[in-house]
């Protein structure tokens, strides 16, 4: 996909004046010869300024510099899906062609480039542009301050190529160009835009990239990064942006992308075959619970239960191996609190997400030591901290050593409703982690989780399900676990079991329902939440408001069964 500007009419001709040049590609001569100038330095052609005043000024083009554009190859193979996708910020566009070869599924991208002698100009002008992006972008934790620069940049950008380019959509295409090249990841940045890619994985730039895709797993692509310093330039990159670093000192990397992709960076020797990059992609809008419900991950009772648990304030852990959806159903349950309540994550890396209409949220996150090994804040300092701020809710990205989980369940104690996700396959695997060497909790403290919830991905389909729901139960000295809801895969339906006691004791203390009440509210959450699929109240301002709703007004279920609301999107 070669994209072709004024500039490219100059290649049919060896020799022509300015003068001429200015009128074939209709580009002003002050601007022409500033263009001009700078191609001048890459060494593809000479401005002859000619001693006598009144002779024109000559372009002319050195032979054996000027590389002729290839046409693109037939795609070989068999084309078994073929899809185009667009950003909405305009600046990027690539086609996409899934291809069958030898039994093979290669993932085969196509964007734009510019043609040869546009991509020299466009690099010339990308390093003098790079000067007058303010130095303290890399130190700005301001979210609105960077996003500030980054429109600037974009704007600049487009100042820039406006003169060259035949139509806008060329012109911002190109400004994508110069960001992924300049201040991006590069091509990696044309899979970033795919949402049917989940993840994107360089294991050393002597094998193709490869991600992993919705509908056909883990698949090689058509990009191959050039060296092992391109990879090693592509994480630096990444590293000066999110204010960490990655060196032959410190070769590991945890960072953010500008969206919200979580990167994470290794460097030979560490990585003995090589530098690697891996990016996992999260939704630029998280998921909520009808989308869960639609999408069949949990079904409308249990969807109803973790809302009764939530309003309650109940605590709840949330555990699942790699992949298997945790991050997103604890987005998902986050969208089901009062907005009113006042709300703190804490973090490694950002991954958790709240809109701007949670205005009593709080996102704390961890920050690594610098150079001199000074001015660390360990997710521990965070959670301590955290108890000081009045919350009602904490929730913890993940827990993983002891003395963050001591914490925790300290906060769970003192009366704060907390959540957190665990990395384990089961709930009976959470247990052994949480009570054995090297986290050892006493096996007593796992009751005070309300309710844990598991999630499974179908190893086979790739399809993401609530695996089981429910309780921690202290018995014979040791831990047990009690299911309310569980899945079975080969029918793909949830079992129900019944409420445990331990939970309507609870509810029951707290607010003094009786099992028929708790019954009540729990079946009408589920007609509230079965008016919001049938509805298509699925986008985030939009459920977020419906659940507002709910917490401002008492007659919100009459409302619903009348079906007199309106919803705000």
């Amino acid at each position: 996909m070669i994209i072709k500007t004024k500039l490219d009419k100059l290649l049919d001709f060896k020799k022509i004046t300015l003068k001429k040049a200015s009128e074939i590609t209709k580009i002003d001569e002050r601007t022409l010869e500033e263009i001009l100038n700078r191609l001048e330095a890459t060494g593809i052609l000479e401005l002859f300024y000619p001693p006598i005043f009144f002779l024109p000024t000559m372009i002319i083009l050195k032979e054996g510099q000027i590389k002729h554009e290839e046409k693109t190859k037939a795609k070989e193979g068999k084309i078994i899906e073929s899809y185009e996708i667009k950003s909405k910020d305009k600046l990027y566009k690539s086609q996409v062609n899934i291809i069958e070869k030898n039994n093979e599924i290669i993932y085969n991208v196509d964007y734009p480039k510019p043609s040869f002698i546009t991509e020299e100009y466009l690099k010339v002008m990308s390093e003098k542009l790079f000067l007058t992006i303010p130095l303290e972008t890399v130190l700005i934790t301001e979210e609105e301050k960077k996003e500030k620069i980054y429109k600037k940049q974009i704007e600049k950008t487009l100042e820039t190529v406006k003169d060259i380019v035949y139509n806008d959509e060329d012109a911002y295409l190109l400004a994508g160009y110069v960001d992924a090249k300049s201040f991006g990841v590069g091509e990696l940045e044309y899979l970033l835009i795919d949402p049917e890619i989940e993840e994107i994985c360089i294991n050393n730039a002597f094998t193709p990239t490869i991600v992993y895709h919705r509908k056909y797993g883990w698949i090689k692509t058509n990009i191959k990064i050039d060296s092992e310093d391109e990879v090693l330039n592509l994480s630096s990159r990444i590293a000066r942006k999110s204010g960490r670093q990655i060196t032959l000192l410190n070769p590991l990397l945890d960072a953010n992308l500008k969206k919200g992709e979580r990167a994470n960076a290794t460097l030979y020797p560490i990585s003995i075959r090589g530098n690697t990059l891996t990016i996992r992609k999260f939704s630029e809008k998280p998921y909520t619970i009808p989308f869960l419900i639609k999408n069949g991950t949990l079904s409308y009772e249990m969807a109803a239960l973790l809302w009764q648990a939530v309003e309650l304030e109940m605590n709840m852990l949330i555990v699942g191996g790699t992949a298997s959806g945790k991050t997103t159903m604890l987005n998902a349950i986050m969208m089901l609190m009062n907005r009113k309540h006042r709300i703190i994550t804490i973090e490694d890396t950002r991954e958790l997400n709240l809109p701007e209409t949670f205005e009593n949220y709080v996102a704390l996150i961890t920050r690594p030591p610098n150079p001199e090994g000074l001015g660390e804040i360990k997710l521990l300092d965070l959670m301590i901290n955290s108890l000081r701020m009045r919350p009602d809710r904490i929730v913890v990205g993940e827990i993983r050593k002891k003395e963050e989980a001591i914490v925790l369940f300290e906060a769970m104690h003192t009366g704060h409703s907390c959540y957190s996700t665990f990395h384990a396959d089961t709930a009976y695997i959470a247990v052994k982690r949480l009570t054995e060497e090297p986290i050892a909790l006493p096996f007593q403290e796992l009751e005070v989780i309300d309710l844990f919830i598991t999630l499974r991905r179908d190893r086979k389909t790739g399809l993401r399900r609530v695996f089981e729901i429910g309780q921690f139960l202290s018995k014979d000295f040791a831990t047990v676990t009690e299911r309310i809801y569980v899945h079975r895969p080969r029918t793909d339906t949830f079992e129900y079991s019944g409420l445990p006691i331990k939970y309507k004791e609870k509810i029951a203390l707290y607010t003094g329902m009786n099992e028929e009440e708790i019954n009540k509210d729990l079946k009408e959450k589920e007609e509230i939440l079965k008016y919001a699929v049938k509805n298509d109240i699925m986008e985030t301002n939009a459920f977020i408001n419906f659940i507002n709703m709910y917490y401002e007004d008492k007659n919100f279920y009459e409302k619903i069964k009348k079906g007199k609301i309106k919803i705000k999107g």
